[in-house]
């Protein structure tokens, strides 16, 4: 259910407010310095030549390259992390008949486990 109650504080009028009337020709008050708008101008199409200088040409090739370099990297990492991960399952599995299990020193084990799956897991970029 919608609530309409808020009115955001306008109203409706005609060509006349204030006992003024608007016209396209009425001055707009000035939004920007003359001078930043310069600057600014001059910022954008250095910023625009920039953009055209990386699209020029056919990048496809080094799309599809780029592509397949990251999905080969991506699926050794998850090959590393699964290796990482699936002997403690398989290990868990065993003997289900048994409720209990015995895992004495488990907090340091599986710090070290954590690390290195952090290292795999990691992006190289990150700090």
């Amino acid at each position: 259910m919608e609530n309409n109650d808020f009115d955001f504080g306008f109203t409706f009028t005609d060509d006349e407010f204030s006992g003024s009337p608007i016209s396209p020709t009425s001055q707009q008050p000035t939004l920007v310095d003359p001078e930043f708008k310069d600057e600014l101008f001059l910022k954008i199409q250095k910023l625009e030549r920039q953009i055209e200088g990386l699209t020029e040409g056919d990048t496809s090739d080094l799309i599809e390259q780029h592509k397949l370099l990251v999905t080969k990297e991506v699926h050794g990492k998850l090959q590393e992390v699964e290796q990482m991960i699936l002997p403690l399952l398989y290990n868990l599995q065993k003997n289900p008949e048994k409720e209990y299990i015995h895992w004495p020193n488990r907090k340091d084990i599986i710090q070290k486990q954590i690390e290195r799956i952090l290292k795999v897991t990691k992006y190289y970029g990150e700090t």
